[in-house]
């Protein structure tokens, strides 16, 4: 049976809509079983009385989808006279997806359509909450003004869109659908943020600079440092491609807030050393030297490097190799204990998942990742088949954890002796 007539002959039930036409589609059509005023046979009559009006002076099936130019003109006017679009939508009985769809310019229904445009401008009345709605940045204002705004700031030489977004603090797609036309109307929030951008601050963000040996040295040098150009991308704002180009020469100008932001950062991380010693290794294999041994300009100080303490270099590369097994040890315990995954712990401790993933797979551990919601896994679970890796890595890492005097790479010793067993134990298989 359809779901629509499981009420059919229950009169006395709860959910029976007496008083409705479709109370007399369900068997309610007498007076006496019916005890709403008018009754479900008044009100079907009623309602064919009206289809028999509507079909002599010639209007539409309220069903009937027509076009709605004029209603999304009126709209326009409603618009800019203060209305919000709850306040329509309230006003009309219309729902709030049919006067989105209307102003995008779909089609509606002949009955919406004359309620829309039975609004007049002059009912919206000006109270006291009306005038502190009006003052609310979730205010609705027109976004005529601001689009406006938006074509003169774009005539800067290299302004966009996107820069004024970011000057404004605002999303891109909602900059970009503003001077598209898209939206009729828009926040107040976002209209002042957008009047308040000034011609000079998208000149200063477009200003561009060239790529002196200066930049390059900084980003080379903060490389050598451990701190490597996917860590530095996440700080600019831009990808770790676009890192590795500037570095490289692939670019003869940036934007001026990019260099303050590699100036920034080369101040920021003077003196520290990071978790990325892979990186750390190409970039002194090219040749490049920590920040302490450059001036100002960027040149390379007459005898820092081959003066420079021994002493200090090795405590320097001695702790770097000690804060990398920790991190080893550390993403090994946080895989198998918490069920973290790889990319969770390399933000956890500042380095590569793609380390994270080859520490695991080293020891012969292998995860399935599950709970992605478009930015990866968020937890991992251990195959069924490497128990007996885990429990072998487990031992190690207890014996770490329980005694605070050992040696951290000597933990990790113990675990590529383990990788190494592992190793010709698969040899042995595939031999047999």
């Amino acid at each position: 049976m359809n779901p629509n007539y499981r009420l059919y002959g229950q009169f006395d039930h709860s959910d029976f809509p007496h008083g409705t036409p479709r109370g007399s589609n369900l068997g309610c059509r007498t007076a006496s079983p019916c005890p709403a005023t008018p009754t479900c046979a008044q009100a079907e009559s009623t309602r064919r009385k009206q289809i028999e009006l509507n079909r002599h002076l010639g209007r539409p099936w309220p069903s009937a989808i027509v076009p709605a130019d004029d209603v999304r003109d009126h709209l326009q006017v409603l618009f800019q006279a203060g209305w919000s679009l709850q306040e329509i939508c309230t006003a009309s009985g219309v729902a709030r997806l049919t006067v989105q769809r209307i102003v995008r310019g779909f089609g509606c229904r002949w009955d919406a359509a004359d309620a829309l445009k039975s609004i007049a401008v002059a009912d919206l009345r000006q109270t006291k909450e009306f005038e502190a709605r009006h003052r609310s940045p979730r205010h609705i204002v027109s976004a005529a003004a601001a689009r406006k705004h938006l074509r003169m700031l774009l005539k800067v030489p290299g302004a966009s869109c996107g820069v004024i977004a970011e000057c404004a603090g605002l999303a891109n797609s909602v900059v970009t659908s503003i001077h598209a036309g898209n939206y009729p109307s828009i926040r107040l929030a976002s209209d002042r943020k957008i009047r308040a951008v000034t011609r000079e601050q998208v000149m200063e963000q477009v200003c561009r600079v060239p790529v002196t040996q200066k930049i390059v040295q900084l980003i080379r040098s903060m490389q050598v440092q451990g701190w490597g150009t996917k860590w530095q991308s996440q700080y600019y704002g831009r990808t770790y491609h676009w890192v590795r180009g500037v570095a490289r020469g692939c670019y003869s100008t940036i934007y001026a807030a990019d260099a303050k932001k590699i100036f920034a950062l080369a101040e920021r991380v003077e003196g520290t050393w990071g978790p990325d010693l892979i990186s750390a290794g190409k970039a002194r294999a090219q040749g490049w030297h920590p920040l302490a041994c450059y001036n100002n300009a960027g040149q390379l100080l007459p005898g820092s490097v081959r003066e420079r303490d021994k002493d200090a270099a090795r405590r320097d590369r001695e702790e770097a190799l000690q804060q990398t097994a920790r991190n080893h040890l550390e993403a090994l315990r946080l895989s198998l204990e918490e069920g973290i995954s790889a990319g969770a712990i390399g933000k956890k401790l500042g380095v590569d998942d793609t380390q994270v993933q080859r520490w695991r797979t080293g020891v012969g551990l292998h995860f399935v990742g599950i709970g992605g919601t478009g930015g990866g896994a968020s937890t991992s679970i251990l195959r069924r088949d490497c128990t007996t890796q885990a429990r072998q890595v487990m031992r190690i890492l207890a014996a770490y954890h329980s005694d605070p005097s050992m040696d951290p790479q000597e933990a990790v010793r113990e675990l590529r002796a383990l990788k190494a067993s592992l190793k010709r134990q698969q040899q042995g298989k595939k031999a047999a």
